[in-house]
């Protein structure tokens, strides 16, 4: 099998769900490489994915923010901006080490939740539930498997992370004036790491920008519901006020007969 061209192999791969490629890296170091590759896509695919359907689904609202809520894609906007969330959430935790090529995106079952979430979400006429219980299953899996990401491998990838002293190579000697080193490695690019700072900066924003969101939400949400509340209230106030009423009457009418 090993012998077939990569192409065929990666042809043969993509017949498996992403949590069965995650598994089948231990097959093998040749495999391991082709899985690390196709999972590390399947990440950037349902970034992509994401990204398309919200801007479809968000061109087929209205301006206004308070008709929002009442329009029937409102609970797939708000499904799609927890997704955002969760997604900038796994980007935090995995693309540093991904860029540096210490490991791949590791939890295939999060990718596959993802992709089927966002297939849902594509039949714009089919109201989805709510987003609590629509993203129950993503927001369990994806949590234990970044906090498992932070506690079991990071600190095995950060001890692979080569220390900056150890790419000065100096040679000293005393005897003499200072000689340059024999084969001076380059310093990592400054545009490098101020282009990683600036995505990580950038994913940040946007959890900043999504929670935000969800908190205007969320008092939006309770506004309307303490109106709601109010408008029963007053309800069961004039209900109450004619019952009683009622009763006075009826007392009157029993005394009289």
């Amino acid at each position: 099998l090993l012998n077939l061209p990569q192409h065929i192999l990666v042809k043969i791969l993509s017949c498996f769900n992403y949590a069965e490629t995650a598994e089948l890296r231990e097959v093998c170091q040749a495999f391991n490489q082709l899985c690390k590759m196709r999972l590390t896509d399947g990440f950037k695919r349902v970034d992509q994915c994401h990204r398309s359907i919200h801007k479809k689904v968000k061109s087929q609202l209205p301006r206004r923010e308070s008709e929002r809520h009442l329009h029937p894609l409102a609970r797939h906007v708000n499904i799609l901006s927890a997704v955002e969330t969760r997604l900038s959430l796994l980007s935090m935790t995995f693309t540093k080490y991904i860029d540096s090529d210490l490991c791949c995106f590791i939890p295939g079952k999060v990718l596959d939740e993802l992709f089927n979430i966002l297939r849902s979400l594509q039949f714009v006429n089919i109201k989805p539930p709510r987003a609590h219980e629509f993203l129950q299953e993503l927001r369990d899996i994806s949590s234990m498997a970044m906090e498992h990401f932070d506690e079991a491998i990071v600190p095995i990838l950060k001890q692979q992370i080569p220390c900056p002293s150890s790419k000065l190579n100096y040679n000293f000697v005393f005897s003499g004036p200072m000689t340059s080193p024999a084969n001076p490695k380059p310093l990592p690019s400054p545009k490098q790491d101020m282009h990683s700072l600036n995505r990580h900066l950038q994913t940040q924003k946007t959890v900043i920008k999504a929670l935000k969101k969800g908190l205007s939400e969320t008092k939006t949400k309770f506004t309307e519901q303490r109106k709601i509340i109010g408008e029963q209230d007053r309800k069961i106030a004039e209900l109450s006020s004619k019952i009683e009423r009622q009763d006075t009457k009826l007392a009157d009418m029993s005394q009289k007969m």
